[in-house]
């Protein structure tokens, strides 16, 4: 995940977002880390007709590390602030940023 990807997260905490779990929101203002992610990047925290690639593309991200986000939120429980951490920033985009503490 690069920079934008922390830094979005790292927002939402900051801003107090509720965190959900196991859903992208929560129809007030509560969303799991990908839902911030996706309001960020499209105004909404639904996929809708935007793609994964475009996901990818905006926060350096791979379909290996979504799921990883999506497991640290919805299974470890982590706060936006420990995924952010958990992830680090991985400045190419690539595979390989997720840490392994």
């Amino acid at each position: 995940m690069n920079e934008r990807g922390v830094e979005v997260l790292m927002d939402a905490a900051m801003r107090g977002v509720p965190q959900v779990y196991s859903k992208l929101e929560d129809g007030r203002d509560g969303r799991c880390a990908i839902g911030v992610m996706l309001e960020a990047l499209f105004g909404t925290a639904a996929w809708g007709t935007h793609t994964a690639d475009e996901f990818n593309e905006a926060y350096g991200t791979t379909s290996n590390e979504i799921d990883k986000i999506v497991s640290l939120n919805n299974t470890e429980r982590l706060d936006f602030i420990g995924i952010a951490r958990k992830l680090g920033v991985n400045p190419e985009g690539k595979e390989g940023s997720i840490s392994s503490s």
